[in-house]
């Protein structure tokens, strides 16, 4: 009788933990679906230099340029 309650506590477990990520992974999918693709490859690159991971260009001109664009397709975002 014991191990028939471990059983179905097991099974039952294993059916919630399955649920719960499926739950999660819907709800990534609809997250990233209000988000344009353009947007999130955005957000990682501005992600990026937050982080150290990369670096501006050297050239002021590309610099200003850059992050000119970059502010441009915030607003753009914002304003949608």
């Amino acid at each position: 009788m014991p191990d028939e309650v471990v059983n179905r506590a097991e099974v039952v477990s294993h059916d919630f933990a399955k649920q719960f990520k499926a739950k999660l992974d819907d709800r990534k999918k609809a997250l990233s679906s209000k988000l344009p693709l353009v947007a999130q490859a955005d957000f990682t690159y501005l992600l990026s230099l937050a982080m150290g991971n990369l670096k501006l260009p050297e050239d002021p001109f590309k610099q200003r340029e850059l992050l000119k664009g970059m502010k441009q397709a915030v607003c753009s975002y914002i304003n949608s």
